[in-house]
């Protein structure tokens, strides 16, 4: 069995793109490329009163914090730098990636898909639309809780209060999962990664739209058959 080299996972908030991502990792050792977690430990790890200097422009940390924590997309510029630098190192370990919920934007788009149609070739890249309805989306995300340690999140039908992959505490995001945020983040991904889409299959990548309702396993086997893959791996 041959793997795609990379596999994008598209929905929104709540369509199960990180769980899926991580089933892919587990089953088929794909690396979950999480572009949260990339813009997580940026902000992290940097000062507010910081900058980053990308393309002669100067971004603040601390205006890229405040948006983290509003649900408002960050600075594409910003966050197409970082995950560029990424994939290539990705790439040169040969290492099949699989995305969950990247590029966010069409400006993202425009700077990830030629970068990936540069890296590997076009048949082995796939472009997976996850499609939820907004209420499945906000009952999804109010009711989930993420892992204090790896942040893989996990849906109101997991009775344990431990990660079902490391092991860490289960938490609740608090701000970042209330129905406002969720509403906005639901029109954020209306307006500016529903393009991103768009663009994939403007430049020829190979699409595949399923429906997001279900159970995990469900969802899995339907994106291992979009995908060429054996789901009884």
């Amino acid at each position: 069995m041959s793997l795609p080299s990379v596999i994008i996972l598209f929905g929104p908030p709540g369509a199960g793109k990180g769980t899926q991502a991580e089933i892919l990792a587990e089953r088929f050792g794909f690396f979950h490329f999480e572009t949260s977690k990339i813009i997580e430990e940026a902000l992290r790890t940097h000062g507010d009163d910081e900058h980053i200097l990308v393309g002669g422009e100067e971004y603040s940390y601390r205006d890229e914090k405040q948006k983290f924590s509003s649900g408002t997309l960050n600075t594409p510029v910003v966050v197409a730098f970082w995950v560029k630098r990424r994939i290539a190192e990705l790439a040169k370990d040969r290492k099949p990636m699989v995305f969950s919920g990247s590029p966010r934007t069409l400006y993202e788009a425009e700077q990830i898909f030629p970068f990936l149609l540069e890296t590997f070739p076009r048949e082995m890249l796939r472009v997976i639309d996850m499609g939820v309805p907004p209420e499945v989306s906000l009952e999804r995300n109010s009711a989930r809780r993420i892992c204090s340690s790896c942040r893989l999140p996990h849906q109101k039908t997991y009775e344990g209060d431990h990660c079902r992959k490391c092991g860490a505490v289960l938490v609740r995001r608090g701000a970042l999962d209330t129905p406002d945020v969720i509403k906005k983040r639901l029109e954020e991904f209306a307006a500016r990664t529903r393009p991103a889409i768009e663009k994939a299959e403007e430049l020829g990548f190979p699409l595949s739209h399923i429906d997001g309702v279900g159970t995990e396993e469900e969802i899995a086997e339907k994106i291992s058959f979009a995908c060429g893959l054996d789901p009884n791996t």
